[in-house]
């Protein structure tokens, strides 16, 4: 089975978006690999993060990356968080809450390649993973979208 890439998924932006919804409700969409996205964080079992996560996470703009505006834990607490100018969409996250060292790839849309930023505070990119739903998951095999 192949995975997608990060690469292809936004060569081919517009027709996730219209199909967003259909890939939401079915799992075998859903649940397609992508490859290099996991969310590694010290303490907290390493998970795989798939088209579906990948999605909502991006279309609701909770894993876009601006650097002039970061967010700290009493802007997420609070619910006031900046709108993105800055178009890099965050896919892998490896991080350590205890010494801070949090390193992240987000495609560049300006660029139109991965690049690795910095995350001050991780855990509101962890909550939001894990607020996303998910649809329940079939046995059979997965289909890879274009």
């Amino acid at each position: 089975m192949n995975a997608l890439t990060i690469q292809k998924i936004f060569s081919n932006i517009d027709y996730y978006q219209d199909q967003y919804l259909s890939i939401l409700n079915n799992a075998d969409l859903y649940f397609s690999i992508v490859d290099d996205a996991q969310l590694q964080l010290r303490f907290v079992k390493d998970k795989q993060l798939y088209l579906g996560d990948l999605l909502q996470l991006w279309f609701s703009e909770k894993w876009i990356f601006n650097p002039e505006h970061k967010i700290s834990l009493s802007q997420f607490f609070t619910k006031q968080i900046a709108q993105s100018n800055d178009h890099l969409y965050v896919f892998a996250i490896r991080g350590n809450a205890v010494t801070g060292q949090n390193i992240c790839k987000a495609w560049n849309i300006h660029e139109q390649k991965v690049v690795d930023i910095c995350l001050d505070a991780i855990l509101p990119y962890y909550c939001y993973f894990e607020s996303i739903t998910r649809p329940s998951l079939h046995l059979g095999a997965s289909k890879i979208l274009i």
